[in-house]
């Protein structure tokens, strides 16, 4: 005996449209609540420059056959991290846990790329310049003002201006973000 399915369309956050983002079947509702989808933010935005992002949300509420989602996190392809590491220049990593405005725990993965090879007390300085710069930008924040920020390049652009103070730098990325905690409602982000 075959077991019937039904169609399920799925909605991105209210920050990228409400747009429908993919569809899926599914034989039981509860089953579809909690996955993940993944798109890149090309697809979800027409912006071809960004190709590289890809966006996570999570089914987090149901209304008949429409499934609403929330911002979990995104990364950037290995592929463009390659691209963007190359010999004879600095890669700093810098990982921060920040707690936003709606209660959220976000966690942060940034990733320097310096013209050159440099010392140690350079990339000490460098990474405690881009810890202080990002949480004076975003502790007043909510996970959908950060994102904006993200997707726009707009954070990447400040974090930058106040590093290359310090030392000259090819490039800033936000390699990844994930929400670590916080309350679960499909109207946030």
């Amino acid at each position: 005996m075959a077991i019937k399915k039904d169609w399920y369309q799925i909605f991105a956050p209210p920050i990228f449209g409400k747009r429908v983002i993919a569809e899926t079947l599914c034989s039981e509702s509860e089953h579809i609540l909690g996955r993940t989808v993944h798109i890149s933010l090309a697809e979800l935005t027409n912006n071809i420059s960004k190709f590289y992002m890809i966006m996570h949300f999570k089914i987090v509420q149901l209304d008949g056959h429409n499934a609403f989602t929330e911002f979990v996190g995104h990364n950037i392809m290995t592929d463009q991290i390659y691209r963007m590491v190359s010999k004879g220049k600095s890669r700093i990593d810098n990982v921060e846990g920040i707690v936003t405005k709606d209660g959220k725990k976000i966690r942060i993965k940034i990733l320097t790329i310096l013209y050159k090879k440099s010392k140690t007390s350079v990339k000490s300085a460098v990474r405690k310049t881009i810890s202080n710069k990002l949480q004076e930008l975003i502790k007043n924040k909510t996970v959908g003002d950060i994102v904006k920020m993200i997707v726009s390049g707009d954070l990447q652009k400040s974090l930058k201006e106040s590093v290359k103070k310090i030392y000259p730098v090819r490039t800033i990325e936000i390699r990844k973000s994930e929400i670590i905690s916080g309350k679960n409602k499909a109207s946030n982000a």
